[in-house]
């Protein structure tokens, strides 16, 4: 991989406001741009965004991502064909296998000796499966986690382009318990991205036909969780209108050798967004008990 820190690509911002500022770079993995993350020193943590419409890094996880900095590095990827980072060459755009290799890729890329990986929605079953095959995963975190072929409801997520702003904004609120949390600035996020040129075409076909597909090629299987040795903490929000936890997380949990569940109140499917304070509390519990 290419880190492109130093050479006028990346840059400095803050996406919170607030004190700490989190350096954006793009690294090159196998000849297709990977936008990263990146803050604060001490264990890293590597985080992995879900599926939405426009989503990126900050869509997830810009409320804990500065809390954390202050005791860990923090790193995040916007997965291929996502915000900021590049697009699959090929089809089919929807592959599970690119994007553990991505997470795998990540570990590679800054020279991890162990590490935690934080996946939302998606990205929960490819930490899980990139933990399945990698030692120096010391723990996983999912939120809202996908990974069952029972996780489709009929009213989960369908994965259209939004048609209008107003649409955007719908698709951010669904996932809030507290449709007040869905800010201007996230819908403005996620149109820059669905408005570059082609991504609108790229997005519909990496979702093309049916929704199940996609929860189906998401899902984990016995033998894939049996090697997942790690620490293991599935958040996921009592009021989730995408993932419901006892079609996810609560089985997910049960199949795991070492998994702990954190069903919350007053959440939906955005469970870093809505309860930053329970997250962050305990990351930084189980890390506490692993990090010498």
């Amino acid at each position: 991989m290419v880190d492109s820190r130093n050479s006028g690509h990346g840059g400095l911002r803050s996406f919170t406001g607030g004190a700490v500022v989190i350096d954006e770079f793009d690294i090159d993995h196998n000849g297709i741009r990977i936008h990263c993350y990146e803050a604060g020193s001490g264990f890293p943590i590597l985080f992995f965004h879900g599926s939405g419409a426009g989503v990126s890094i900050p869509s997830n996880f810009r409320r804990v991502l500065p809390d954390l900095a202050s005791d860990f590095r923090v790193l995040g990827q916007d997965l291929v064909g996502f915000g900021k980072s590049g697009l699959k060459p090929t089809q089919p755009f929807f592959d599970i296998e690119l994007w553990v290799e991505q997470v795998i890729g990540a570990i590679d890329h800054f020279g991890l000796e162990r590490a935690a990986l934080v996946g939302h929605s998606l990205a929960g079953p490819i930490v899980l499966k990139a933990a399945s095959r990698d030692q120096r995963v010391a723990a996983v975190f999912t939120t809202g986690t996908m990974g069952t072929t029972s996780a489709f409801v009929a009213n989960g997520p369908r994965w259209r382009v939004p048609e209008s702003r107003a649409a955007v904004q719908s698709s951010v609120e669904r996932t809030m318990y507290d449709p007040s949390l869905a800010t201007d600035d996230e819908v403005e996020r996620r149109l820059a991205v669905l408005e570059s040129p082609g991504y609108a075409e790229y997005f519909a076909t990496m979702f093309a036909g049916d929704a199940d597909n996609y929860v189906d090629g998401s899902a984990l299987s016995d033998a894939d969780l049996a090697r997942v040795a790690c620490p293991v903490v599935l958040f996921h929000g009592r009021s989730d209108r995408s993932f419901q936890p006892n079609e996810t997380s609560i089985p997910l949990g049960e199949r795991l050798p070492n998994a702990d569940v954190v069903v919350l109140s007053r959440c939906a499917h955005s469970v870093a967004h809505e309860r930053p304070e329970v997250f962050t509390s305990v990351v930084r519990s189980v890390l506490r008990n692993l990090v010498p």
